[in-house]
């Protein structure tokens, strides 16, 4: 209806993601879908097509589309170049909503990705990646590699009190 109305209005992708996110909860997840992908669809601005497709991805997880969410979260990241904030967010997402359905080996591969184009070890996503990826190694019997990567995670001053030098 936005689109018969406002053809040509610069304000209509913007319209259909606030719609989609305010109605992006579990009883209306399928109508939130429509207008984000909608959104993602009539978008040029890849800013906010990556935003369309993030916010369609938890509106599909919502509703249980598991395949089709990972796919449009790593749209968004993809569309982000994976380097901004949004687009590891992004990455992230796809690889929780990987591992939620059980699709842990590939839920991994997309959290390596993510985790080998570090930018700060600071950064808040790449941690929860990090401790993401320890617990789904140590799920799968990757035993070395998840102390590895806890070690990482919790960093320089945890290994120096557990050596007795701190």
């Amino acid at each position: 209806r936005i689109e018969k109305q406002f053809p040509k209005s610069d304000t209509r992708v913007p319209t259909l993601i606030r719609l989609g996110e305010a109605a992006n909860k579990p009883e209306t997840a399928a109508q939130a879908a429509q207008w984000l992908s909608q959104a993602a669809e009539l978008a040029s601005d890849n800013a906010l097509k990556a935003r369309a497709f993030a916010e369609l991805g938890h509106a599909l997880a919502l509703s249980g589309k598991t395949e089709e969410s990972a796919a449009a979260f790593a749209k968004s990241a993809e569309l982000t170049g994976g380097a901004t904030d949004a687009g590891r967010q992004a990455s992230l997402s796809a690889a929780r909503v990987l591992a939620a359905s059980g699709r842990d080996e590939e839920a991994l591969k997309r959290l390596d990705t993510l985790l080998s184009g570090e930018a700060s070890a600071s950064d808040s996503t790449l941690r929860k990646a990090r401790l993401m990826r320890a617990r789904l190694l140590a799920k799968t019997g990757k035993f070395e590699a998840a102390a590895a990567d806890y070690a990482q995670y919790v960093g320089k001053d945890f290994e120096t009190q557990a050596d007795g030098e701190g």
